[in-house]
């Protein structure tokens, strides 16, 4: 996977062949009309990249939900008071410029490219509030008001380093409305000139980067075969592939049938390497809500999704440095290759982020 921070800085990922291993788990979608409270851990993931000759990963699943990091004895835990800043404001200087013509806002008609969401806001599952057993709540944004929090987040512009030749970010396709921050991919001439599908990124680079800790997304995507997304623990030392990187929830466009999880490293001489990937397989579709996430632990990274732990990777690869979340779509499609209308949207309700104790 390849991003680019607040500070512009460029990576590029040497992937190798990837090795996906099925991990049966159905779980049905939530809707407004069928609430569910969010237990301590969800997720499913995805990252390019794979070193079949590390011999130091493994791979488990399990269906039942998390609560403590591993190791903790959460009756030895001094949970305090939560020190959550919730994001309530309706004044921040991110740009207010409406979303271009074709790129569709939550509720609005699909297009032949595009399916629109199941629910109209990200309200599909309630946002936890306070500490978990083994979590301390250090940041937590719902969304509400009309403008990002730009105190916590910071959003992309440019040419994607992953692929410029077919994705470009702008702030201006970032929208939050009714409790719900929709990440709009259309073409933008305005943005763009070149007549790329337009989209945005956004990390939480205005909060300190931390080491360990828990993260959960309530999100959806839209079907189409043009947009991938990346939900990402990315090194807030921009050092990479030194600084590690965790894929939390990554595809390449599709039917959002699935999902990959992966671990990323420096391997032999610097290069990029990947532990074995873990893939969630289709029984839950993510252009649904579902609250995904990850637990990072010394040594271990568990999956998430609705509560359940659906892979586990032990290893010393996993980061031991401070990481940013990072949430980004960006189109695989070049210019000129959808018809007028195209919108294909990614909708994000809620997020929250726990350090451990």
């Amino acid at each position: 996977m390849r991003i680019r921070t607040s500070h512009s800085v460029l990576v590029a990922l040497a992937v190798a062949t990837a090795t996906l291993v099925s991990v049966p788990l159905s779980l049905s979608s939530r809707s407004a009309a069928e609430p569910a409270k969010v237990s301590a851990a969800t997720a499913g993931a995805f990252a390019s990249g794979n070193d079949p000759r590390s011999s130091t990963a493994t791979s488990t699943t399990s269906a039942t939900s998390s609560t403590a990091p591993a190791g903790v004895d959460p009756s030895t835990i001094n949970l305090g008071t939560p020190t959550a800043v919730t994001n309530t404001d309706t004044t921040s200087d991110r740009s207010t410029t409406p979303a271009p013509a074709g790129a569709p806002n939550a509720g609005t008609a699909a297009s032949p490219n595009q399916q629109v969401a199941t629910t109209p806001t990200g309200d599909a599952v309630p946002m936890p509030s306070g500490n978990l057993p083994g979590w301390r709540l250090v940041y937590a944004d719902d969304f509400t008001g009309s403008r990002l929090n730009t105190s916590a987040w910071t959003q992309y512009t440019g040419a994607a380093p992953s692929n410029s030749a077919t994705a470009f970010w702008s702030p201006s396709h970032v929208n939050v409305a009714n409790g719900t921050l929709t990440i709009a991919g259309s073409v933008d001439r305005t943005a763009d000139p070149a007549g790329r599908i337009v989209t945005d990124g956004i990390g939480l680079w205005h909060l300190p980067g931390q080491t360990y800790g828990k993260w959960e997304v309530l999100v959806r995507v839209d079907q189409c075969p043009q947009v991938k997304y990346a939900w990402m623990l990315w090194p807030s030392s921009n050092s990479w592939p030194a600084g590690g990187e965790v894929d939390f929830a990554e595809d390449h466009g599709g039917d959002r049938s699935g999902t990959l999880g992966s671990v990323i490293y420096a391997g032999a001489g610097g290069q990029a390497a990947t532990l074995p990937q873990n893939h969630l397989t289709p029984s839950t579709s993510l252009s649904n809500w579902h609250v995904v996430g990850v637990e990072w632990t010394p040594g271990q990274i568990r999956y998430t999704v609705d509560g359940a732990v659906w892979a586990s990777v032990t290893s010393a690869h996993v980061p031991t440095n401070p990481m940013t979340l990072v949430l980004q779509t960006e189109s695989l499609a070049g210019a000129g290759s959808v018809p007028a209308g195209f919108g294909c949207n990614a909708q994000l309700g809620w997020v929250v982020q726990y350090a451990m104790g």
